[in-house]
């Protein structure tokens, strides 16, 4: 309908999908996949002052940034995307001696336990939703209080389902919760909690990281 295409055109992550799409049609992709893993390159002019570190844990994607080596958090895609953004006839440097000191702080976070992305946007807004489903219809109590653990503990929610949770209409909870199983079924719970099970025990890389200046 119309007001999921606006949305959709609003997402955060529309441009960088469409950087995307367009990348896979040329040599671009194949460029970036031969990039070798640790790469570290020096943007200028950007605007901001860090390093940024992109790495995986199994299927797992993290990123941190780095502002000194006093001051380093876990940062969101959508936040650690704006800044990999760059235009295409930028060119990259070597990083200076400032680099490293930032960047050992922020590899080391990368991998360690640490505090997830504050809980803003469509993240508390799905929180939000889920609360209300399970203050009003009890049966959907744990339920709701295992989605909220998901989305609080380990951010393992898609865009998508996040965004359908926080548009679900309250003013008929039967059906807003009804339509909520639809959209994290309760075996996506229970894979989502093996899985990361799993992940504690899956290879670590560290990718890609960026002085900004």
């Amino acid at each position: 309908d119309k007001a999921r295409k606006q949305d959709e055109r609003l997402s955060w992550d529309a441009p960088h999908r469409e950087v995307y799409e367009k990348a896979l049609r040329y040599d671009d992709m194949q460029k970036a996949y031969n990039l070798p893993r640790r790469s570290r390159i020096k943007r200028s002019n950007t605007n901001r002052q860090g390093v940024v570190v992109f790495g995986k844990k199994g299927h797992n994607s993290i990123f941190t940034f780095g502002k000194n080596s006093r001051q380093v958090d876990v940062v969101s895609a959508e936040q650690a995307l704006s800044y990999f953004q760059a235009k295409q006839d930028e060119a990259g440097t070597s990083v200076d001696d400032n680099f490293t000191q930032a960047f050992n702080m922020a590899k080391g976070k990368l991998f360690g336990k640490h505090e997830l992305p504050k809980i803003q946007g469509r993240r508390a807004k799905a929180i939000q939703i889920l609360k209300v489903i399970s203050n009003e219809l009890p049966t959907s109590r744990d339920y709701c209080e295992d989605v909220i653990s998901i989305i609080k503990t380990l951010d393992d929610l898609s865009e998508g389902a996040l965004k359908d949770i926080a548009r679900l209409d309250l003013r008929d909870i039967d059906d807003a919760y009804e339509k909520l199983l639809k959209i994290v079924p309760e075996t996506h719970i229970r894979n989502i909690l093996t899985r990361t099970n799993r992940t504690e025990n899956e290879q670590e890389l560290l990718l890609f990281a960026e002085q900004l200046t």
